[in-house]
């Protein structure tokens, strides 16, 4: 009965680290004042830059609206985002490049009707988070700078160029949509190039055809036919500069993004060059693990990317002292065993919160070095607890031989745990079958369940039935037998 309550539970999602801090709400308050600030400065000071004579209540009217509609903004991207870890830092992202697309946008009409980028949020935004949020950001931007330019326009008696800030609107709300819905998280960035320019021209034919349809005066349509250039070199600029800004704004924010996660993958990079030179033996066991996580996150679909860079950092802490750990040994010389079993553990508990700090110093994303800590949950390391259970006839304590990290708080996270253990209890066996791999992982998950480690995060029955699956069917193309060097010899008849 207990275990059916124990897996009962991990089907549903725990709440647990979910809800706002206090200090939280503080900062996301924070962001949202200072955002609303800067752009309300920046259209008051429009008035001063183009010598428009205003009152108190164009000016009231106008932060009104801005504050409606940022605040809607602003609720959704806090109620979408339950994660804290990613929440602030999202928010601070987002708001920098709404910042930037309606600066642009609300002092570029001033030159040219037409120069105007509406889209200019969706191509900074979607590379950054996923779809719904470059979409809706994308939106509400459009809807901030058509508000700001219409009230400002009607409030000077400029009508005529109404119809083309509508047109304007219309074409960047498409653009947006695309972009949002097909760039979004794009490794690839000459992808991103040649769709964003596909989609710039396809927002001036809307645009074009709005304009046809809706204006009233000829000259208006007429101008859009003499200056359709400089709508395609401000898309064309706009994709280019996007481009820019995108990796300033990943480095700044420290956000993860697939391009992010692949170049944090590169063997080159600072920490795994380090791991690859001073622990070889943890790098293969990482890169190992890697290739289980890769392949079942996309078994359950979950990002690969994320599951390699996790799989390729979480043992990183073993760098603090690499000689101590198994894999990284030469010889038969084991130097735990001239520690007390109690420092043993010590030291090996402690290659997580090492590994965080570590991350920490090298600025990997939060999201990566959280796992680091993560990944062995509140386990027993039963190695040290059994030795010194073996030197006692008193009952040991449980928790000086156990990890004192978190238990995963996502998906990825839970599949780091499992594909961590299930790598090197494979690994050690000597002659690893079908039937055998497959109870040591359906051992290895109950086990997993039943000591709590998977409370905390949205992973259920059937993905981990999938990981199960997916685990046994990869794992002879990992860990597969090599014909003998006498018997290739004897079979292709080489000669000494």
């Amino acid at each position: 009965m207990k275990k059916t309550n124990e897996i009962t539970k991990l089907n549903t999602t725990q709440k647990n680290g979910l809800a706002l801090t206090n200090i939280e709400h503080g900062k996301i308050v924070a962001i949202f004042l200072a955002t609303l600030c800067l752009m309300y400065s920046l259209t008051v000071a429009k008035f001063f830059v183009f010598n428009i004579k205003y009152d108190y209540i164009i000016l009231l009217v106008l932060f009104v609206g801005l504050c409606v509609m940022l605040s809607s903004l602003f609720i959704f991207l806090v109620n979408r985002r339950k994660d804290k870890v990613s929440r602030v830092k999202i928010l601070m992202a987002i708001c920098f490049c709404m910042f930037l697309a309606y600066s642009t946008n609300i002092y570029l009409i001033n030159l040219n009707t037409y120069s105007m980028s509406m889209a200019f949020a969706a191509f900074l935004i979607a590379p950054l988070t996923d779809k719904k949020d470059a979409f809706v950001s994308n939106i509400i931007l459009i809807l901030m700078v058509t508000f700001v330019n219409l009230v400002i326009t009607i409030y000077i008696g400029n009508y005529e160029i109404i119809y083309a800030i509508l047109g304007m609107s219309l074409g960047g709300i498409i653009c947006g949509t695309l972009v949002s819905y097909t760039i979004s998280k794009n490794t690839f960035r000459l992808n991103y190039v040649l769709k964003g320019l596909f989609y710039g021209i396809l927002s001036f034919l809307v645009t074009f055809v709005f304009m046809m349809l809706s204006a009233q005066d000829a000259k208006l349509l007429g101008m859009l036919k003499a200056d359709w250039f400089i709508f395609v070199t401000v898309i064309s600029v706009t994709v280019f500069i996007s481009q820019t800004i995108h990796p300033i704004t990943e480095l700044v924010f420290n956000i993860l993004t697939d391009a992010r996660l692949v170049e944090l993958t590169n063997h080159s990079s600072p920490l795994i060059h380090r791991l690859m030179t001073e622990a070889p033996g943890t790098f293969n066991h990482s890169m190992a693990v890697a290739n289980f996580a890769e392949v079942c996150a996309n078994a359950i679909g979950e990002n690969p990317y994320m599951a390699r860079t996790a799989a390729y950092y979480h043992d990183v802490g073993k760098l603090i002292n690499p000689t101590y750990f198994k894999e990284n040994q030469e010889d038969d010389y084991n130097p735990h065993d001239e520690l007390l079993p109690e420092i043993s553990a010590e030291i090996i508990r402690k290659h997580t919160t090492d590994g965080f700090e570590l991350c920490k110093k090298y600025r990997i994303p939060i999201e990566i070095a959280e796992i680091t800590i993560q990944h062995h949950g509140s386990k027993l390391i039963y190695v040290f607890y059994n030795k010194a259970q073996n030197m006692t006839d008193q009952e040991v304590d449980k928790k000086l031989y156990s990890y004192n990290g978190e238990t995963p708080r996502t998906k990825i996270a839970a599949l780091i745990m499992i594909c961590d253990a299930a790598e090197a209890t494979i690994r050690s066996m000597a002659k690893p079958d079908g039937a055998r791999v497959d109870k040591l992982l359906k051992d290895l998950i109950e086990s997993t369940i039943l000591t709590g480690q998977l409370d905390n995060c949205a992973i259920t029955l059937k993905d981990l039935d999938v990981v199960r699956q997916t685990i046994k069917n990869i794992y002879g193309g990992i860990f597969h037998g090599r014909i003998s060097y006498s018997d290739a010899k004897h079979k292709y008849n080489i000669k000494q």
